[in-house]
């Protein structure tokens, strides 16, 4: 009977934590101004990754973001066939899980 018991009540805390833990859809990407959510962010449409070059130094600078600190979700894509923030001559991004855009 308390063998029982105990199986049960473990059952019903696994049901529980299942309900109660927060999930995540989509990528996890690198973001470098989301301190409050530990440098990530969660997207269902790409990471995004800049890199620029500053004039007169020469120095390379990258930047992982995009519109205020938010990844680049589907919602925001114009047009939605083809953004203009992922055109390939100003910017790379991923759609799968890749080291150069999720950096973690």
């Amino acid at each position: 009977m308390r063998n029982m018991m105990s199986s049960s009540l473990i059952t019903n805390c696994f049901v529980l934590i299942l309900f109660i833990a927060p999930s995540v859809y989509g990528l996890l990407c690198h973001c470098d101004i989301c301190s409050d959510t530990n440098f990530t962010c969660s997207t269902d449409g790409y990471c995004f990754t800049a890199t620029t070059l500053e004039k007169g130094t020469g120095n390379v600078k990258r930047s992982y973001r995009i519109l205020v600190r938010r990844c680049l979700d589907r919602e925001r894509w114009f047009p939605p066939e083809n953004p203009v923030a992922c055109r390939r001559s100003e910017t790379y991004c991923c759609s799968t899980e890749c080291a150069t855009c999720r950096r973690i």
